[in-house]
């Protein structure tokens, strides 16, 4: 049960969830085997569509399903440069003083219609709020 709040990958690689309890664990069956040659890793880093470390690691789910979806997990992740403490500092922006009673389902509202602002694929934010706030008054 702790394993699948802290993450759902950590708890798919359970003992529990095995047929034996002599079956290696996914770890153990990775460093088991030879290290994959740089040709591969540079063919990997220069594949043309970008999705070649994460085709290794779908080619990896039968040997070592855990890992496989750890490893996915963790290079779908987008990279960013900017500080964690910049990243989730806009919700005090976001909220006034006297807006303290504010709802979370508004609030995560509000932060995703701020998140719109200068993206190209919805240019008429400020109207969809207007319309979104007229809506549930």
């Amino acid at each position: 049960m702790y394993l699948q709040r802290v993450s759902p990958w950590l708890a798919k690689s359970s003992t529990a969830t095995r047929t034996s309890a002599r079956e290696p664990d996914d770890i153990r069956t990775y460093l088991a085997e030879p290290p994959i040659p740089t040709q591969v890793l540079e063919m990997l880093a220069t594949s043309p569509s970008g999705s070649g470390v994460m085709k290794y690691w779908y080619l990896q789910w039968e040997k070592t399903p855990a890992l496989a979806q750890m490893g996915s997990d963790f290079c779908s992740m987008p990279a960013t440069s900017v500080d964690v403490e910049r990243a989730f500092s806009e919700g005090r922006r976001e909220i006034g003083f006297m807006q303290h009673n504010m709802s979370a389902q508004t609030f995560r509202a509000e932060m995703a219609l701020g998140s719109w602002d200068g993206q190209p694929f919805f240019p008429n934010w400020k109207e969809l709020g207007k319309f979104l706030s007229k809506e549930n008054a």
